[in-house]
């Protein structure tokens, strides 16, 4: 496995004004020019264009980088490939959604979006502390249905793959990853499986499960506090099955912060990575 090509930066946020509420240091209606991504998801729309969605916010420096992640940046990209896609000018800005005014009654926080498609409708996943879901038929308009599960330790950056028509999430809770099923995306298993938990100092972020000829390969990228907010050490998992990664062989390590592992519709896979090695979101070529 292995990083193809130098990554290509496809989002360098604009300007914009915070929509709101206020936190500490952040002001609603207030401009701020440096915006900052971080957690994301691709996913191809009905026409064939392709979206970005993902954690972002005005920069703020320590103690808390993370002050007024509560929206989603939305970006697309009509290029017929998303090798096309990483031509300067393919991506377009769009006007940010899911700020905590569409979501009332929900915590402001917005983190990790992961979606997927099922039936023509699209499910958007985020969390943190419990997982929540929003739906929409055009990725531009959202409708938050609430909490699907919550579990002690907080629920965090959800990923949803498809393995035996089953839908596996594979999340964070605590130092550890928590596998659940469903069946329709909406139900989730009620008993979460503990599917690794760390070996080393730190805790792993942004993971995901994905099936490839018969392996199954669990991806998390680690923060520890020595390589900044934004680390770029991603690990990747192999196991013969998708439920128990505890005792299970690291085969590779990319550099890459909160990666997205995308299939074109030509069979060629990308990665994608936040914050590294640009501000922004960067994208590569991927080899299996």
């Amino acid at each position: 496995m292995r990083i193809v090509d130098d990554f290509v930066p496809i989002y360098t946020p604009k300007g914009d004004a915070f929509p709101g509420p206020d936190s500490d240091r952040l002001k609603a209606g207030t401009w701020y020019d440096d915006w900052v991504p971080n957690d994301h998801t691709f996913i191809r729309a009905t026409d064939g264009t392709w979206h970005g969605l993902g954690i972002t916010a005005p920069h703020t420096p320590p103690p808390n980088i993370h002050e007024g992640e509560w929206l989603s940046f939305h970006i697309t990209s009509p290029a017929p490939t998303l090798g096309k896609s990483l031509e300067a000018g393919a991506w377009q800005e769009h006007p940010k959604v899911l700020a905590p005014a569409e979501r009332p009654g929900e915590r402001r926080e917005f983190y990790a979006p992961f979606a997927i498609k099922r039936d023509g409708e699209f499910f958007l996943f985020y969390g943190p502390t419990d997982i929540r879901l929003a739906t929409s038929t055009d990725l531009f308009h959202w409708r938050p249905l609430g909490t699907c599960f919550t579990q002690a330790g907080g629920a965090r950056d959800p990923h949803v793959s498809v393995i035996d028509d089953l839908y596996h999430m594979v999340y964070v809770a605590d130092q550890s990853l928590f596998l659940r099923t469903s069946r329709d995306l909406i139900t989730w298993s009620e008993e979460p499986i503990e599917i690794f938990a760390m070996r080393r100092k730190g805790a792993p972020e942004s993971p995901m499960l994905l099936q490839r000829e018969g392996d199954f390969y669990l991806f998390w990228t680690i923060y520890d506090g020595t390589h900044g907010p934004y680390d770029n050490r991603t690990f990747l998992f192999r196991s013969d099955t998708p439920s128990d990664f505890r005792n299970a062989e690291e085969v590779a390590l990319l550099l890459a912060h909160c990666p997205e592992l995308v299939q074109d519709m030509d069979g060629q896979w990308y990665i994608s990575s936040a914050e590294w090695p640009t501000r922004g979101v960067s994208m590569a070529r991927f080899e299996w």
